[in-house]
């Protein structure tokens, strides 16, 4: 592992270190070359992919091993959680830049991005923990916990959770799909 981010980092520095380097610098800050179907593709997949990880990596610290996060592996999946959140956000400027969107589309792509991230962040940690992405069993400690909001007692914010349970928990999986699917459609 340490060979191929040696390899890695030697060709990035290589890369920038010519005379010519506003040419790749401009193309990392500057995404309009994208094209829209990648920009919103990108995004999606990249914040997708982001959620789906944290919810596995984050499962293992609390004794989730049913997705091979254990041992060798555990890593694998750790840095494919920072690749994921690195492409996220490069993705998520370039939905900024982006000039063939609206200010409502874009705002609709964030919220879309964010809804299936946190369906798959949810369905992966359950999956990992219990061996069964659909568990929502009220008793689990992460299912007591499932949205999580800041309440303030006096002017000290403090975490407040809100729990899922046998059918809450179907319920709003299915609404966070139906959501993410409808915004899909509507933003081209």
């Amino acid at each position: 592992m340490k060979r191929i981010a040696t390899t890695v980092l030697a060709a990035f520095f290589l890369l920038f270190s010519t005379a010519s380097a506003q040419v790749p610098v401009s193309k990392v800050v500057d995404t309009s070359w994208l094209e829209n179907t990648a920009v919103k593709y990108g995004w999606l997949s990249s914040i997708a992919a982001h959620g789906a990880l944290t919810g596995i990596v984050e499962s293992a610290k609390y004794g989730g091993e049913r997705i091979s996060t254990s041992g060798d592996v555990y890593h694998v999946f750790r840095y494919g959680q920072d690749v994921a959140g690195i492409a996220s956000g490069w993705f998520g400027l370039s939905v900024w830049q982006n000039k063939h969107y609206t200010g409502w589309e874009k705002a609709g792509l964030y919220a879309e991005g964010i809804i299936w991230r946190s369906l798959l962040y949810d369905l992966d940690y359950r999956w990992n923990r219990t061996g069964n992405p659909f568990d929502y069993n009220p008793e689990h400690s992460f299912n007591k916990k499932t949205i999580v909001y800041v309440e303030f007692y006096g002017w000290v914010p403090r975490d407040a959770y809100i729990g899922i349970g046998w059918v809450t928990g179907p319920v709003y999986d299915i609404l966070r799909v139906a959501v993410g699917s409808y915004l899909h459609a509507k933003i081209d």
